[in-house]
């Protein structure tokens, strides 16, 4: 009984190294959000630019410009504005929500904060209101934030784009209400994927040891809690020496939170986390290694035995690889939905890409995770795209088969495409890795874009804003041009939208200019130091050497994202 005791000791010690290692999803929530909103008002500001509608004046010119030098624009500007009222016209598919704001700006913006009108009217729930007519811009805890209203107070379409979404009325509160909320609507969505805690569950052999154990400290709470800590201690000593000092003197005042702490850890039995979600959410464009990996997709998605920029773990990468193997973490195949929802399958010829190798459970199950391909993120983009072809009654050619129409939760589903997008847009996601700087470059790259004074996509400046827009737009059309090149390639999918293209595309051009610029963006040992100190670690990568690398991968993005709402909108009803 002692060595099973000490084992459980042990386990527990070391999933309190694993469990605030953070995750490895692509961007913060509010990042993917505003990408997308972003995208909807470029696109409708080229609306108005067509029909007579407002547009800045610093936009106009660029928009003009831009028609000079390249005339076929004309033609893609004329497909953004059939494209936006679609795109305003499809149910918002968003629950019911009757909760009070506590944001102290609320009152101001709000007629009734206590108790805000969403104005549903006719539409029956707030699912099938369109997304034009959603009377509030929303948080991205819309739905998993079940005790606020989880309304945007502080949104605004943002510099020049405030012209082209005015809104209407006398009063801030009438125009706050009265603005088209579809881009963040869609930008809530586009988020959505990062909350899908069952796509991949987790089992360790060892469930009984931790449940040994957390009874252990429970019942002899002073001894337990300090040879908890030692032994926390020693691992970290061992496997992060940096980080050993502060490990003891941190474990001085543990104890008091020990029974707290260790109630904490995870069922091993079924463990589901947000640090697991985003393992669907990579895909991998440098050349494999061995050149002959068997793979059961064309490329892999997170997989630790092939890692990184330069096929080698970092610091942090070998640490969590080092608990997922003692732990023998695995898969849990019939409680995760991940190996059912992202292993493609399409009829005949598909989409021209290979369909993903099917794994049986067993197989599934038969490695620790550090030792498991993923499915790659496009695959993720796929499924969501047949649920929402399926959901939609859309004319496309890939609804996934036994699902039935049901346009009022479609937009969940049309969502995930677009989250792929932004995924495949950072270099820590295109080179399969969690490591190598993986969260301090997301949150660097969210402090730029939240920047009151100098935000990334320049808001603040009309001059300059209208010049970012006129890039995406330009690098819009390419990606566009593609997607008309392929369906003309493929004249039997007639509308169809290839939208496994889209996101490899995206993710081939992150992976060459990170790996142009890989000694700026890659560092071994910053996702360790997150892990030590977030803010320090954040701080290297708020250069302002690398806010042109943020602001030219979020271009490319922003700029993917029109193109496939500009093709999408064409096989909607």
């Amino acid at each position: 009984m002692r060595r099973r005791t000490t084992l459980g000791v042990s386990i527990a010690a070391g999933l309190a190294a694993l469990a605030p290692s953070g995750d490895a999803r692509a961007y913060n929530g509010q990042t993917h959000q505003q990408m997308t909103d972003y995208a909807y008002e470029t696109m409708r500001a080229v609306a108005n630019a067509g029909n007579g509608g407002p547009v800045a004046p610093a936009l106009t010119a660029t928009l003009e410009r831009i028609k000079k030098e390249q005339p076929a624009l004309t033609g893609f500007f004329a497909d953004i504005g059939k494209a936006v009222p679609k795109l305003g016209a499809l149910p918002s598919a968003l629950p019911d929500k009757s909760v009070g704001c506590s944001d102290p700006g609320a009152p101001l913006m709000l007629t009734n904060a206590a108790s805000p009108d969403w104005n549903i009217g006719s539409f029956g729930s707030l699912a099938n209101v369109p997304m034009s007519k959603v009377a509030f811009p929303i948080t991205t805890e819309f739905v998993t934030n079940a005790g606020d209203c989880d309304i945007d107070i502080d949104w605004a379409p943002g510099g020049i784009f405030d012209v082209s979404n005015p809104g209407s009325g006398a009063t801030p509160r009438a125009i706050f209400a009265s603005r088209d909320h579809t881009g963040t609507t869609l930008g809530f969505w586009a988020e959505s994927p990062d909350d899908e805690l069952d796509d991949w569950h987790m089992q360790s052999p060892y469930a009984t040891e931790v449940d040994i154990v957390k009874t252990l400290v429970e019942t002899e709470f002073a001894v337990a809690a300090t040879t908890f800590i030692s032994m926390g201690c020693l691992f970290v000593c061992i496997a992060a020496p940096p980080a050993c000092a502060s490990c003891v003197q941190a474990g001085a005042g543990a104890v008091e939170g020990g029974v707290e702490a260790i109630d904490s850890i995870p069922d091993l039995s079924d463990w589901k986390d947000g640090m697991f979600t985003g393992m669907g959410h990579h895909i991998d464009m440098k050349p494999p290694s061995p050149a002959n990996l068997a793979m059961f997709d064309d490329r892999h998605g997170y997989f630790m035995d092939d890692p990184g920029p330069f096929h080698a773990k970092d610091s942090f990468e070998s640490l969590v690889g080092a608990m997922g193997d003692l732990f023998a973490l695995h898969v849990l195949h019939d409680a995760s939905l991940g190996p059912k929802n992202y292993e493609i399958a399409l009829p005949g010829s598909g989409d021209f890409r290979p369909n993903t190798l099917h794994r049986s459970s067993n197989a599934w199950e038969a490695h620790s995770f550090p030792h498991t391909q993923f499915t790659p993120v496009d695959n993720l983009a796929m499924f969501g795209w047949q649920q929402f072809e399926a959901r939609d009654a859309t004319s496309g050619s890939f609804p996934a088969p036994g699902v039935a129409a049901s346009p009022s939760s479609a937009a969940k589903r049309f969502g995930w495409p677009l989250h792929a997008i932004g995924d495949a847009t950072v270099p820590m996601h295109v080179t399969n890795t969690a490591g190598w700087g993986h969260r301090p470059y997301e949150d660097a790259v969210q402090a730029f874009m939240q920047d009151p004074t100098n935000p990334l996509l320049s808001q603040n400046d009309p001059a300059a804003q209208a010049s970012i827009v006129g890039t995406i737009l330009q690098r819009a059309f390419q990606m566009r041009a593609s997607i008309v090149t392929w369906r003309a390639a493929h004249p039997a999918l007639v509308n169809e939208v290839p939208v496994r293209d889209i996101v490899s595309s995206v993710a081939q051009a992150t992976f060459q200019k990170a790996m142009a610029q890989s000694g700026t963006i890659f560092s071994p040992d910053a996702s360790l130091d997150y892990l030590l100190d977030k803010t320090s670690a954040t701080a290297a990568f708020e250069s302002s050497s690398l806010r042109p690398v943020y602001l030219d991968s979020m271009i490319d993005g922003i700029a993917a994202e029109i193109a496939f709402l500009t093709s999408a909108a064409e096989v909607m009803p």
